[in-house]
């Protein structure tokens, strides 16, 4: 979902499956990833994606050019790392009033 995309997205809830976010910055692609938990925290619960990547902005360039990608796993809890996939992207935790790429 990008920040100039006509469609809404979906809903942020508490359970739908989805594990975190990459988020993106389409002007430098950096990329980093957060975890769903910290995404309810940061916008709350009934927040479109599309609002979230209209809010993004680059710490690395500045620009106000985001994008987000969900990740999901499939597999059993007791099979999987807790983590994003092995990505190499930096994860971070909550973010605070601007909510800023770090």
């Amino acid at each position: 979902m990008d920040y100039d995309s006509k469609e809404r997205g979906y809903r942020i809830t508490e359970t739908n499956g989805v594990l975190g976010l990459y988020l993106s910055c389409l002007s430098c692609k950096r990329t980093v990833v957060m975890l769903w938990a910290d995404v309810v925290k940061t916008w709350g619960v009934g927040t479109w994606t599309r609002d979230i990547a209209r809010s993004l902005t680059c710490t690395a360039c500045g620009e106000r050019m985001g994008s987000i990608m969900a990740w999901s796993d499939n597999r059993p809890s007791s099979e999987r790392s807790g983590g994003p996939p092995e990505s190499g992207y930096p994860l971070i935790g909550p973010l605070v009033a601007q909510k800023r790429l770090v």
